[in-house]
């Protein structure tokens, strides 16, 4: 079996939320439900996790959740990479 072919189901869970958020609009707890058909508990232990290493962000006045900042510098390193590659 190669490499690539092993998973860890909750580490594919999670991603899923992640590519879940589409555009730069924060989602309800419904909203992830319905993109990535994951239960309510199951999806509030992943956001959990998620939100405590700064992947995403809980607005509580609000009931939403988006991207965090982890994400952003992320993003800024494979930017940085890509621009190296383009020059």
């Amino acid at each position: 079996m190669k490499e690539s072919d092993r998973h860890i189901l909750a580490v594919s869970a999670a991603l899923e939320v992640l590519t879940a958020f589409d555009r730069d609009v924060p989602l309800r707890l419904k909203d992830l439900h319905e993109r990535t058909g994951q239960n309510r508990s199951k999806l509030l232990r992943l956001l959990g996790t998620l939100e405590n290493h700064g992947f995403v962000q809980f607005n509580p006045g609000e009931g939403t959740y988006e991207l965090g900042g982890v994400l952003h510098r992320l993003g800024a390193l494979m930017n940085d990479r890509l621009s190296r590659v383009d020059a």
